[in-house]
């Protein structure tokens, strides 16, 4: 496993090359998503991995399915709580635009033999399914697993094992052969 951060967002003091922007307005952009699949490809090369399941939480979910689309030996994207269209959620939450990101809902769809779960609290209010509805537009709707009592935070570390169980089920059956 491994966890990865967006640059310059996890350290302690920042040096020159660590704008702002890169945390910021640029959160989502090209240089952050080459960056950080060149690491996690680093990774995976390094450590030989042949079935790879891209996972990302809130902000990370926008990077984990725009990292996907640039890594060829990913087999699985989930996302919990993603801000998978943060054009919206910028204008629900009155932030500047994220001037410099991509946006994941206006690139092409992710390639169909990629499989894809995407995990949405009803009660989220920082990313609320109607933040997210362009982008599921194009999703087969069995993708999107939705849970009642969760919001933005609650309840998905402590439901995480069996929720993970569940995916790792089926991500283990559909890379089967003749599946």
């Amino acid at each position: 496993m491994l966890y990865l951060g967006r640059p310059c967002y996890l350290q302690i003091t920042h040096p020159p090359e660590c704008s702002e922007r890169l945390w910021t307005s640029q959160r989502y952009s090209s240089d952050v998503v080459a960056s950080m699949s060149a690491a996690a490809g680093a990774f995976i090369s390094e450590h030989h991995f042949k079935r790879v399941l891209l996972v990302g939480y809130s902000g990370g979910g926008a990077l984990a399915v725009l990292m996907a689309r640039r890594m060829p030996d990913i087999g699985g994207v989930v996302t919990i709580a993603g801000n998978l269209d943060p054009d919206a959620w910028t204008t629900l939450h009155g932030y500047l635009p994220l001037e410099g990101s991509l946006n994941p809902s206006l690139e092409p769809p992710l390639p169909a033999g990629l499989k894809q779960w995407y995990l949405v609290g009803e009660r989220d209010k920082n990313v609320p399914r109607a933040v997210t509805a362009r982008y599921f537009e194009r999703i087969p709707h069995e993708r999107v697993w939705s849970y009642a009592r969760f919001d933005h935070a609650c309840c998905w570390a402590d439901e995480w094992p069996s929720i993970f169980a569940k995916i790792s089920a089926e991500f283990a059956a559909r890379q089967t052969p003749g599946r």
